[in-house]
Protein backbone atom coordinates (compact mmCIF):
# COMPACT_ATOMS: atom_id res chain seq x y z
CA UNK A 1 0.00 0.00 0.00
CA UNK A 2 1.54 3.39 -0.97
CA UNK A 3 2.23 6.33 1.07
CA UNK A 4 -0.59 8.11 -0.70
CA UNK A 5 -3.23 5.45 -0.13
CA UNK A 6 -2.52 5.24 3.17
CA UNK A 7 -2.75 9.32 3.78
CA UNK A 8 -6.10 9.28 2.19
CA UNK A 9 -7.59 6.64 4.11
CA UNK A 10 -6.28 8.08 7.32
CA UNK A 11 -8.30 11.00 6.44
CA UNK A 12 -11.37 9.01 5.45
CA UNK A 13 -10.87 7.48 8.92
CA UNK A 14 -10.87 10.97 10.51
CA UNK A 15 -13.56 12.40 8.56
CA UNK A 16 -15.73 9.55 9.56
CA UNK A 17 -15.20 9.38 12.98
CA UNK A 18 -15.46 13.30 13.36
CA UNK A 19 -19.13 12.93 11.61
CA UNK A 20 -20.13 10.39 13.78
CA UNK A 21 -19.17 12.55 16.68
CA UNK A 22 -20.68 15.02 15.48
CA UNK A 23 -24.10 13.74 14.93
CA UNK A 24 -23.76 11.62 18.23
CA UNK A 25 -23.51 15.33 19.81
CA UNK A 26 -25.89 16.63 18.08
CA UNK A 27 -28.25 13.88 18.86
CA UNK A 28 -27.55 13.97 22.61
CA UNK A 29 -28.98 17.53 22.77
CA UNK A 30 -32.06 18.47 24.65
CA UNK A 31 -34.08 20.08 22.32
CA UNK A 32 -33.83 23.31 24.97
CA UNK A 33 -30.02 23.00 24.63
CA UNK A 34 -30.21 22.70 20.91
CA UNK A 35 -32.06 26.10 20.92
CA UNK A 36 -29.86 27.66 22.79
CA UNK A 37 -26.72 27.03 21.28
CA UNK A 38 -28.10 27.69 17.82
CA UNK A 39 -28.75 30.92 19.17
CA UNK A 40 -25.77 32.11 20.13
CA UNK A 41 -24.34 30.77 16.71
CA UNK A 42 -26.78 32.61 14.79
CA UNK A 43 -26.29 35.58 17.22
CA UNK A 44 -22.69 35.34 16.41
CA UNK A 45 -23.15 35.68 12.73
CA UNK A 46 -25.58 38.44 13.21
CA UNK A 47 -22.66 40.36 14.40
CA UNK A 48 -20.21 39.29 11.87
CA UNK A 49 -23.02 39.74 8.83
CA UNK A 50 -22.48 43.71 10.03
CA UNK A 51 -18.59 43.31 9.74
CA UNK A 52 -18.45 42.33 6.82
CA UNK A 53 -16.94 44.39 3.67
CA UNK A 54 -18.45 42.40 0.89
CA UNK A 55 -22.29 42.26 0.07
CA UNK A 56 -22.09 38.45 -0.80
CA UNK A 57 -20.09 38.14 3.11
CA UNK A 58 -23.30 40.21 4.64
CA UNK A 59 -26.01 38.02 3.12
CA UNK A 60 -23.86 34.89 3.93
CA UNK A 61 -23.90 35.40 7.19
CA UNK A 62 -27.48 36.41 7.72
CA UNK A 63 -28.42 33.19 5.29
CA UNK A 64 -26.54 31.04 8.27
CA UNK A 65 -28.88 33.51 10.80
CA UNK A 66 -32.13 31.70 8.50
CA UNK A 67 -30.79 28.29 8.33
CA UNK A 68 -30.36 27.93 12.57
CA UNK A 69 -33.95 29.24 12.82
CA UNK A 70 -35.17 26.95 10.51
CA UNK A 71 -33.30 24.08 10.16
CA UNK A 72 -32.45 22.02 6.98
CA UNK A 73 -36.02 21.45 6.21
CA UNK A 74 -37.21 24.72 6.44
CA UNK A 75 -38.41 26.74 3.04
CA UNK A 76 -35.76 29.11 3.00
CA UNK A 77 -32.87 27.15 4.19
CA UNK A 78 -29.71 27.12 1.61
CA UNK A 79 -27.67 24.05 1.70
CA UNK A 80 -25.51 26.26 -0.33
CA UNK A 81 -24.26 27.90 2.62
CA UNK A 82 -22.25 26.03 5.28
CA UNK A 83 -24.80 25.24 8.47
CA UNK A 84 -22.68 24.43 11.24
CA UNK A 85 -26.63 24.82 13.29
CA UNK A 86 -27.44 21.34 11.60
CA UNK A 87 -24.88 19.82 13.84
CA UNK A 88 -26.34 21.11 16.79
CA UNK A 89 -30.37 20.53 16.03
CA UNK A 90 -32.83 20.94 13.60
CA UNK A 91 -33.20 24.59 14.07
CA UNK A 92 -34.31 26.93 16.56
CA UNK A 93 -38.00 26.74 15.72
CA UNK A 94 -38.76 23.42 15.21
CA UNK A 95 -36.44 22.51 18.40
CA UNK A 96 -38.32 25.40 20.20
CA UNK A 97 -41.88 23.39 19.57
CA UNK A 98 -40.17 20.36 21.05
CA UNK A 99 -38.70 22.16 23.80
CA UNK A 100 -42.37 23.58 24.56
CA UNK A 101 -42.90 26.53 27.70
CA UNK A 102 -40.65 29.28 27.03
CA UNK A 103 -39.32 28.06 23.88
CA UNK A 104 -42.88 28.23 22.26
CA UNK A 105 -43.79 31.74 23.68
CA UNK A 106 -40.34 32.50 21.56
CA UNK A 107 -41.94 31.44 18.37
CA UNK A 108 -43.56 34.97 17.42
CA UNK A 109 -39.53 36.71 17.73
CA UNK A 110 -38.25 33.30 16.00
CA UNK A 111 -40.75 34.23 12.94
CA UNK A 112 -40.25 37.80 13.01
CA UNK A 113 -35.98 37.24 12.66
CA UNK A 114 -36.69 34.72 9.72
CA UNK A 115 -38.56 38.03 8.11
CA UNK A 116 -35.64 40.41 9.16
CA UNK A 117 -33.42 38.40 8.10
CA UNK A 118 -35.10 37.43 4.41
CA UNK A 119 -35.30 41.22 4.12
CA UNK A 120 -31.98 41.81 3.98
CA UNK A 121 -31.26 39.10 1.55
CA UNK A 122 -33.53 40.44 -0.68
CA UNK A 123 -31.79 44.19 -0.06
CA UNK A 124 -30.08 45.57 -2.54
CA UNK A 125 -27.62 48.31 -1.18
CA UNK A 126 -24.59 47.62 1.63
CA UNK A 127 -26.94 49.82 3.88
CA UNK A 128 -29.74 48.19 3.55
CA UNK A 129 -28.61 44.60 3.63
CA UNK A 130 -26.33 45.37 6.51
CA UNK A 131 -29.19 47.76 8.78
CA UNK A 132 -31.45 44.25 8.27
CA UNK A 133 -28.16 42.04 9.69
CA UNK A 134 -28.43 44.92 12.64
CA UNK A 135 -31.88 44.40 13.27
CA UNK A 136 -31.91 40.55 13.13
CA UNK A 137 -29.19 40.69 16.06
CA UNK A 138 -31.46 43.09 17.97
CA UNK A 139 -34.86 40.33 17.35
CA UNK A 140 -32.00 38.17 18.66
CA UNK A 141 -30.98 39.27 21.81
CA UNK A 142 -34.91 39.79 22.48
CA UNK A 143 -34.90 36.23 22.31
CA UNK A 144 -32.58 35.83 24.47
CA UNK A 145 -34.17 37.54 27.04
CA UNK A 146 -37.09 35.04 26.62
CA UNK A 147 -35.24 32.11 27.16
CA UNK A 148 -33.43 32.29 30.38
Amino acid sequence: MSMRTRSLMFALLVGAIALVSTMTFAASMTPEASVGEQWKYALDQSKDAQKAMAMNDVKTGIQRVINCLEGPQGPNHDNAVSDKCGSMGKGMMVDAKAAGGKYMKAMPWFELTTDVALIGKKATTMEKTKAAAWATQIVLEQIGGLLK
